[in-house]
């Protein structure tokens, strides 16, 4: 839902009429989709983006026309030109021809989103055959839902297998449902969940050029076609936050900073080194016209194109065709996403930062820690240089190093020359170690506006070349500006301008102070005045002698852009104007609670919404139970949404130490053991006591529950959200010396030897109770 000062929900009862919102109208036309703006009139920025989609398209049939007798059956480009056919209403016969035996590829989803895309443009118009619309309805129609662990069916928060996938799968099997004829309810309030999530908590592949492309191609099938008002204007509003979010961050379109799951060169592809390697940039160049989609691989060094499997974890490389799914949809963004890129081009500077959750896969991040929400991104750009990288916190746990999660954690961009990039690297010895070794130390990067200092090894791609000047390595591509200084230890020390401050590159040297170690901490300068100090063990900094506490609070914080994290908001500011784009209209309604009789009440966190992690722990919640009066203990409730035939035991412990955890003080005893859960029963699950059993006042008590099955969820939040009855202090007790199979009891008093820890996560489960006395 968009929202404007003064205005109220901008279109709200005009979406109760039309399928679209805000700025947008759709309509069908001849198949494709059509949108002009809520005025009824075209813009220039509308006639724009209609003069480079009309480009765009003749490119992809002119070029890849060429190349189609060469085509292996899995080309991706084939697709884009046989898409491009029936949008243009040419070659229509032959595109038909080419849906009539498409196949999906290895990584399904990826041509199945595609495929999908096809029949839902063009399945109601002549231009595809009626066998072509029956090939790809079967498609679409058997999508097995169970295919990834059942991402077709459940969203999940972290990403079941990977952010991108998951909503790919779940949009295909919402429309194989819908093919099916089945109910469509519960699948429609599965995707609300999950764009909801990343209002509330940003992308979590943020960092990755390549997933941002195929996070956003569901997004505009949902945002045309979904079979919900709501969730259409969802999408669509999500979309815009996406593109918000590159206007913001990138110069010229192209987005440095860190990058986390790239790929490298060993794998034809090179989106490490090179910042036109990026899959995303096509979709940025309709939309605003800022950077250039299709450059000629003969000049880039040996890098290819994708050929056949093209949307195939087997074949990484980058297509020049990803603005497809923009291309073939008459569609224009939310004006102020387009006056926020202008102004921000006409910025001499622009700070950003913003917490996201984990980069790279969510399975291949060090447990220690565990880095979900705990990432902070830092920007420092200005037309002619950015600045970006990925702030070193201690507690935020590590990424893993594998041939498909390579990371940069830093990096220089000059957006004149985006294929040169310079950053630090893991060493060698780093990428030898393995995907299960978390020695490295090129995570360690602390920013502070235009001044960053990381560990690792210096890297400067497709030529890039500095000179001395009064001991600094000197970067100049074109008007940008880049000193660089290694300090002892292996320490790099980083400082961008350009020409727009500075008459040269030498009145830009002279500005600088030089960094210097002293008692192991890092004493340098910012080009404001700003006094640095960096300890070379924590990372921590100190700006001025203060020290600078770890920005986590914001998903978004700019002048331009700002959103608090889990608040579900997320208002973007340009040319005076101000937009509120949220999540209200995917908020779906919680599952119903059991019923209280007269008397009970609920203790704990009867919250139907959150994340799920998997059933294969042992956990509990701790708190103080009703300080004034005794209570009955009449039955113990967990939320598990998900379930595929797996139970979980639960059981009350009363003692221990709030503090310390329930193994310690007069360690907690066994209060009741209520048992397993029904096998593969899901919602709110509630195991009672067939009497009741006494608790006293004003005593630490303990919910615990334990499963050995990842087939199942349970429902939590990530911080302390919303009001509970566990103590505020601390989330979850995570033991490790419980047995976590459901069939074996629960110990009659909780180990002493227990080595667990407490974690922020907070569990929805609760007690029902009854009050004992007046």
């Amino acid at each position: 839902m968009v929202r404007v000062p003064g205005d109220g929900v901008v279109g709200m009862n005009r979406a109760r009429r039309q399928r679209c919102w805000c700025t947008l109208t759709w309509l069908v036309l001849l198949g494709g989709l059509y949108c002009v703006s809520a005025r009824g009139a075209e813009t220039s920025w509308e006639g724009e983006i209609g003069g480079r989609r009309a480009e765009y398209l003749k490119w992809i049939i002119d070029e890849f026309g060429k190349l189609e007798s060469g085509m292996k059956p899995l080309d991706g480009r084939a697709w884009s030109l046989n898409q491009a056919r029936l949008f243009l209403n040419r070659d229509v016969d032959k595109a038909s021809r080419y849906f009539q035996t498409v196949k999906l590829t290895f990584d399904a989803d990826f041509m199945g989103i595609r495929l999908l895309k096809t029949l839902l443009d063009f399945g109601q118009t002549s231009r595809l055959s009626s066998s072509a619309k029956e090939h790809l309805a079967e498609i679409i129609r058997t999508w097995p839902m169970d295919r990834r662990n059942g991402i077709s069916k459940a969203a999940y928060w972290p990403p079941r297998f990977t952010e991108n996938h998951d909503l790919m799968h779940l949009t295909l099997g919402l429309f194989s449902e819908q093919l099916r004829g089945r109910p469509l309810d519960a699948h429609l309030n599965e995707l609300k969940r999950s764009l909801a999530w990343r209002f509330e908590r940003g992308f979590y592949e943020w960092g990755s050029h390549r997933y941002q492309l195929h996070y956003s191609n569901p997004l505009l099938v949902l945002a045309c076609h979904a079979p919900d008002e709501d969730l259409r204007r969802g999408a669509a509003d999500l979309f815009n936050v996406l593109l918000a979010e590159r206007a913001l961050m990138s110069v010229g379109g192209y987005l440095g900073g860190p990058g986390m799951r790239s790929y490298g060169r060993q794998r034809g592809c090179d989106y490490l080194d090179d910042n036109r390697y990026d899959s995303f940039l096509p979709t940025v160049w309709l939309a605003f016209g800022v950077g250039q989609p299709r450059f000629d691989f003969a000049q880039s060094g040996g890098l290819l194109p994708a050929g056949d499997g093209y949307g195939n974890g087997r074949d990484p490389r980058l297509n020049q065709d990803e603005a497809m799914f923009l291309a073939t949809l008459r569609l224009t963004p939310h004006p102020i996403v387009r006056a926020l890129l202008d102004e921000i081009a006409s910025q001499p500077e622009v700070i950003y930062t913003g917490r996201r959750a984990a980069g790279g896969h969510p399975f291949q991040n060090a447990p220690a820690g565990n880095p979900r929400s705990q990432q902070v991104l830092y920007y420092y750009n200005t037309p002619h240089v950015s600045l970006g990288s990925l702030q070193y916190l201690p507690h935020a746990g590590k990424m893993s190093v594998s041939s498909n999660s390579r990371p940069r954690f830093m990096s220089v961009l000059f957006p004149e020359r985006p294929e040169q990039v310079l950053r630090t690297r893991l060493t060698d010895a780093d990428l030898e170690a393995g995907a299960n070794s978390y020695t490295y130390t090129a995570d360690r990067v602390v920013q502070h506006r235009e001044w960053v200092i990381a560990a690792g090894d210096l890297s400067a791609s497709h030529g890039l070349a500095s000179q001395n000047v009064e001991g600094w390595d000197l970067f100049q591509v074109g008007r940008g500006l880049c000193a660089h200084v290694m300090l002892e230890g292996g320490w790099h020390v980083f400082q961008v301008s350009d020409l727009a401050r500075f008459h040269d590159a030498s009145e830009f040297v002279g500005a600088l102070t030089m960094p210097v170690i002293r008692n192991g901490q890092v004493h340098a300068a910012t080009l404001n005045g700003d006094q640095v100090r960096v300890d070379l063990q924590t990372m921590r900094l100190l700006v001025n002698g203060d020290a600078r506490q770890p920005l986590t609070r914001m998903l978004h914080a700019s002048s331009w852009m700002s959103s608090e994290y889990w608040s579900g908001r997320i208002t973007i500011r340009a040319k005076g104007r101000e937009v509120t784009f949220d999540n209200s209209a995917l908020r779906v309604e919680p599952i119903d609670l059991p019923k209280l009789v007269a008397g009970q009440t609920r203790w704990g966190k009867p919250y139907s919404e959150g994340a799920a992690t998997h059933l294969m722990h042992v956990r509990a919640m701790g708190g103080l139970s009703p300080r004034d009066h005794d209570t009955l203990l009449k039955s113990v409730s967990i939320m598990i949404p998900h379930n595929k035939g797996a139970a979980a035991r639960l059981a009350v412990y009363v003692g221990g130490s709030l503090e310390q955890g329930p193994q310690v003080a007069s360690a907690s005893r066994l209060l009741f053991d209520f048992g397993q859960t029904p096998l593969g029963k899901s919602g709110w699950v509630t195991l009672s006591h067939p009497t009741g059993v006494r608790i006293p006042a004003n005593t630490p008590i303990w919910l615990a529950w334990k499963g050995a099955s990842q087939d199942a969820g349970v429902l939590y939040f990530e911080e302390f959200t919303g009001r509970d009855d566990f103590q505020a202090a601390r989330g979850r007790w995570n033991s490790t010396a419980i047995d976590l199979n459901p069939g074996e009891p629960w110990p009659l008093i909780w180990p002493q030897k227990d080595d667990g820890a407490f974690d922020n996560a907070r569990y929805c489960c609760f007690l029902t109770l009854e009050r004992l006395g007046k």
